[in-house]
């Protein structure tokens, strides 16, 4: 008897304090195995155990009233999992202080930049873009499709 194997779907994990933007966010990749968690720790961890695995992560910039931010996320995977830091795309939905500008201005160079809200067909062909081709292509898909946001509006 043969036996058929599945293809696996690519991994993606998503860090979004807004449970609603994560549902959305995981709705509209539904084609990908897609992790949800609230918080950067939770991010770190979740990175952690799926190092190799996950081949795109999008973490939101602000996450309110955590003690915790995007920043802090890169930071800690810098530190902890470097391997792991092209993986990184960062989603926001306004640059609302200087810290976020500064921080943006230093990661766009080797990070996409999504600004919300993120249409689920442009974010699809985004993370396929950057499943295939790597963070280099992906910004520049982003560009292309409109949700390109490593810039203050």
């Amino acid at each position: 008897m043969d036996t058929v194997v599945q293809p696996q779907k690519p991994k993606v994990l998503i860090i979004e304090d807004e449970p609603a933007v994560a549902r959305a966010l995981q709705r509209a990749l539904r084609n990908y195995e897609v992790q949800t968690v609230g918080s950067v720790p939770e991010g770190v961890s979740a990175l952690a155990d799926g190092a190799g695995e996950v081949v795109a992560v999008l973490c939101d910039l602000h996450m309110a009233g955590q003690p915790l931010q995007a920043w802090d996320f890169h930071r800690l995977v810098e530190e902890r999992l470097p391997d792991e830091l092209p993986r990184i795309t960062y989603m926001h939905g306004g640059l609302y202080s200087a810290e976020s500008t500064d921080f943006v201005a230093k990661v766009r160079a080797h990070h996409p930049v999504l600004a919300k809200p993120l249409m689920p067909q442009a974010l699809r062909e985004f993370v396929q873009v950057f499943v295939d081709e790597g963070a280099a292509s992906a910004s520049a898909c982003a560009a292309r499709l409109g949700c390109w946001g490593g810039e203050e509006r």
